[in-house]
């Protein structure tokens, strides 16, 4: 069975590396973008079935992305993602 396949799109590497480390423990196979622009052109290089975005981002904001995503991508199921920062 393939493994589905995951994109984490966000520009904080401790998100990014624990999102992949817990995906990953569940058996998905995990890709990471820290921007918009290098989500997009994964995204058209390889088939995800999810994409985890970030509402900020370096570039654009999540939701321009999600926007972006949906017209290239429309299969990929996106979630737009966001937290409280370190108090």
């Amino acid at each position: 069975m393939e493994k589905k396949r995951t994109l984490v799109i966000d520009d904080d590497e401790a998100v990014r590396k624990n999102l992949k480390a817990i995906l990953e423990l569940e058996g998905y196979h995990v890709d990471t973008a820290v921007t918009g622009k290098e989500a997009v052109d994964k995204s058209n290089a390889t088939f995800y079935n999810l994409a985890l975005i970030d509402i900020r981002l370096p570039d654009m904001k999540g939701t321009q992305l999600l926007t972006t995503m949906r017209d290239t991508v429309p299969k990929m199921v996106k979630i737009i993602v966001t937290g409280y920062p370190s108090l």
